[in-house]
């Protein structure tokens, strides 16, 4: 057990690696933009442009990451290598003539979708360039998340990790080429440059693998319909969460200039805290619990779901803490330069606070929605989707009113939360006890550890009112950080536990 340990162990720290070069050059590349371009009408499009990109492309991203990498594990556990392979060089080229119709489609229907953002005619005609140029991306995406998924499913975190860093780099080069004077339609040729350097790199990275590509496109091969019955639910519950940041952005459109690209940033944020510890922990996890599935280990899913559960939230529960009390001091560390300024921090960082809370309950939620999506069942996500989505919607529609984009921010929290809750009461209904209680006591530990966490952080904020915006931040977050960690070694908490043993370990090698 301990030999097949190390190997995870070192992967898992090549993997996280990797992943926080690629977050910190995504750290770079949101602070460029804010620096060169600032919030405003361009930004606003820009983001604008990139949700229908994303949007369109839900049905390949969705099938690739949720469906396919079980779906592969299992033909491979099954039939073979040689089997497997065809079934995804279907896979592949079914997506790609998806993906290369809804290009065609949205570049006649985009003056309508549009329109029904709530943008007037003057600053639809500005979105149109910006918009073409971005579906030029959908194609490319298609070679990305189909080859990011083939080496997830066979275990190769390092590859499917790193094209993040190529992707950052080529997106600042260009930025920089273009200027303030490329607007809208500087950066979307940017995040086009951007995608066709990850594909590059991840074609050298697939070439090491046994790989070999045979175009197929069977829309009615006996397996591609046996995964449309776990994809449908699937993708509409991604839909749903989709028509959520739709709506969250119209009312942003609505809420006043600035304010669509201030949730943007705000996301940004999350997305760099949670890509340091989600990203790596729950794509491993998903690959090793599909693996178990395949073979019908529930208990061994289960140990795998705790144990990344305990790790996401020892790691992200401080952060949280720390970047509550700091929102103000990072929005203004990472943004505020150039053409963002002090009124664009202000919004931003309304927007971060508020989004903060939902990053915890995220983190289990992804764990938990791969978990079913392990067991084949995408419907039980779909049905705690659609509840989750409705409330979001309607306290999105309220909140605003009186918080502004804080509002957003609080009501993705709730719903988060809400249809984490009600994933997890659903999976124990489905398959029995989910060996929670020594898990739970470890999280009310971690409930514990927060409270000096908080409290140091903001006595160091306050001590530190009249020095330099860094040197607050860095020294509340490092007091608080260490507070939280003296009183997780002090309550025993689990993951502390573990980490001072393995580095005993290590100390006496």
């Amino acid at each position: 057990m301990e030999n097949k340990a190390q190997p995870i162990a070192k992967m898992a720290t090549l993997v996280t690696a990797v992943i926080i070069v690629s977050r910190l050059l995504g750290f770079a590349r949101e602070t460029l933009i804010a620096n060169i371009f600032g919030v405003g009408l361009m930004t606003d499009i820009y983001i604008i442009a990139t949700r229908i990109v994303v949007t369109a492309g839900l049905v390949v991203s969705v099938y690739m990451a949720k469906t396919f990498v079980p779906s592969y594990i299992h033909y491979r556990e099954m039939h073979g290598d040689k089997k497997a392979l065809h079934i995804a060089n279907n896979a592949l080229g079914v997506a790609l003539i998806i993906n290369t119709c809804l290009m065609l489609i949205l570049m006649f229907m985009s003056p309508l979708i549009l329109a029904t953002m709530g943008l007037d005619e003057q600053h639809a005609d500005l979105a149109r360039v910006p918009v073409m140029i971005m579906l030029f991306k959908l194609p490319l995406l298609t070679f990305v998340e189909f080859f990011t998924a083939y080496l997830t499913a066979r275990k190769s975190f390092v590859g499917a990790n790193f094209i993040g860093i190529p992707l950052s780099i080529v997106f600042m080069a260009v930025c920089f080429i273009i200027g303030a004077q490329g607007g809208a339609t500087g950066l979307s040729i940017a995040s086009v440059a951007s995608i066709m350097a990850q594909l590059i790199v991840i074609f050298i990275w697939v070439s090491r693998t046994e790989y070999q590509f045979n175009f197929s496109a069977h829309f009615n091969l006996p397996e591609m319909r046996r995964d449309m019955q776990i994809f449908a639910p699937a993708l509409l519950s991604s839909v749903l969460l989709n028509i959520n940041v739709w709506v969250d952005t119209t009312i942003a459109v609505r809420l006043g200039e600035g304010s669509v690209t201030a949730i943007g940033f705000a996301d940004r944020l999350l997305g760099l805290m949670g890509g340091l510890v989600i990203v790596p922990l729950s794509g491993m996890a998903y690959s090793y619990m599909s693996g178990y599935a395949a073979k019908n280990a529930i208990n061994k899913m289960l140990q795998i779901l705790w144990q990344s559960s305990r790790v996401m939230l020892f790691l992200i529960l401080p952060m949280v803490a720390i970047s509550i009390i700091f929102s103000a001091e990072i929005v203004e560390i990472v943004f505020q330069r150039g053409r963002f300024t002090p009124e664009a921090g202000d919004l931003t960082s309304l927007a971060f606070m508020w989004y903060l809370p939902a990053l915890p309950s995220f983190a289990i939620h992804t764990l938990v929605i791969r978990f079913y999506y392990g067991i084949h069942d995408t419907k039980t996500p779909l049905y705690c989707g659609i509840v989750a989505v409705s409330v979001g919607v309607l306290l999105s529609l309220g909140l605003s009113g009186y918080m502004g984009v804080g509002g957003l921010g609080l009501a993705s929290s709730i719903s988060t939360g809400l249809s984490t809750i009600l994933l997890l009461i659903l999976l124990r209904r489905k398959i029995g006890s989910l060996g929670f209680r020594k898990t739970a006591v470890d999280f009310i530990k971690m409930g514990f550890c927060i409270i000096p966490c908080l409290l140091t952080a903001f006595a160091i904020q306050h001590l530190l009112s009249d020095a330099h915006v860094i040197l607050r931040f860095a020294g509340g977050a490092v007091a608080g950080g260490i507070a939280y960690l003296l009183m997780a070694a002090l309550l025993r908490e689990m993951v502390m536990v573990d980490a001072i043993r393995v580095t005993r370990g290590y100390l006496r090698i």
